[in-house]
């Protein structure tokens, strides 16, 4: 009985790997298991930083730099310029402007193997040049989001006539004899000289501050500006957009549903509405995606945690719980939720009736309960 291994082509006879080819390389003597070349491959792997754009194609083209990425820990946050990348890539959806999709497009690694891109659009860096800060944009910019970090081509710059220099550690980008940017080299790499998020998280637009403060109306935010109501609120365009789509959601008039003949409970803690958004879109300062909601019926105090993950419910809810009958002298009678499987579940079922709470649930996503 014979038997006859993936990682063979050609026979011959046992312990005899004369006539044996590697799936790899395609040479005879060993299998891929033992190739010299895939080894030192994955050697590569782990020091190669994929650089170098598909257009396309798999052409021999392809240029490639190697760099021991791992030593800097704040490299996924910084931008890299090099000489070697035939595009402008980035892999944090955050960072773009006018972004659009895209698909069958690729980046060539270092190594030869390839990845995908998501999308591509236009990128606004804030950079520090002679201690201030300076915007430049960069279009055309990949969306690579398994990269890790940031490429600025210098190939790139110089189509748009723009003057790249390396010199004694130090890089310059000028564009119509102005310095643009500038970095420095560490690790063999050359970073650009960037602005702290927070810096930059102070000068917004009018529309984005509206935004950030719930949706208040434009008026309000104007005020707050004029009058320097609020430090370090700065704004750095009085654009709106002519339609704010939450607004107009906030602003729609709901139908209202039939009353079931009950009005609001006679005293505390007799009902409680609860309930679990997210997650979001963007993780909080606090690494938080979810948010969970404790709603007095009687009081209307609401209570808001925030969680990492939504199994983190059953131990905020816990400690809600136990400080809300401390404060008040009162057990929860009732528990109010939709039929969510985080409220559904064993675990919480147990906490209903160690605390003798009886659940009541609604359809989700309905609003008037």
């Amino acid at each position: 009985m014979a038997l006859v291994g993936a990682n063979y082509r050609g026979q011959g006879r046992r312990g005899d790997n004369s006539k044996i080819e590697c799936y790899y390389c395609h040479t005879f003597g060993h299998i891929s298991r033992d190739c010299p070349e895939l080894k030192a491959k994955k050697q590569r792997q782990d020091r190669v930083a994929p650089i170098a754009a598909d257009d396309g194609s798999d052409s021999d083209d392809a240029i490639c730099l190697v760099g021991n990425a791992a030593d800097t820990d704040d490299i996924s946050k910084s931008w890299l310029v090099d000489s070697a990348a035939s595009a402008h890539m980035c892999w944090m959806r955050g960072c773009f402007d006018d972004y659009h999709t895209t698909t069958g497009r690729s980046v060539t690694m270092g190594d030869k193997e390839s990845i995908a891109t998501a999308g591509g659009g236009t990128v606004v860096l804030n950079v520090i040049v002679h201690g201030k800060t300076r915007k430049i944009k960069l279009d055309k910019v990949l969306h690579v989001p398994t990269m890790g970090f940031n490429l600025m081509s210098v190939g790139m710059m110089e189509e748009r006539g723009a003057e790249v220099s390396f010199k004694g550690g130090k890089t310059i980008i000028k564009m119509n004899e102005k310095i643009a940017a500038c970095g420095t080299r560490e690790n063999g790499l050359y970073y650009l000289y960037m602005a702290l998020l927070s810096d930059i998280a102070a000068v917004a637009s009018l529309q984005l501050w509206h935004e950030r403060l719930g949706h208040v109306n434009v008026a309000g935010v104007k005020g707050m500006i004029k009058n320097k109501d609020i430090d370090g609120l700065k704004c750095s365009s009085m654009a709106v957009k002519d339609v704010c789509e939450p607004c107009v959601y906030r602003n729609a008039a709901l139908t209202p549903m039939p009353s079931a003949g009950g009005g609001r409970e006679s005293k505390r803690l007799k009902l409680v509405h609860s309930d679990l958004g997210g997650p979001m879109s963007e993780p909080s300062r606090a690494d938080a995606l979810y948010f969970g909601t404790f709603t007095d019926d009687f009081s209307r105090w609401t209570d808001v945690v925030f969680l990492q993950k939504k199994s983190d419910l059953l131990s905020e809810n816990n400690k809600w719980l136990k400080m809300a009958q401390l404060h008040t002298g009162t057990k929860i009678e009732n528990l109010r939720s939709d039929n969510g499987g985080e409220f559904a579940s064993n675990a919480f079922k147990a906490l209903y009736d160690e605390n003798g709470t009886t659940h009541q649930t609604t359809v989700p996503d309905t609003g008037v309960r």
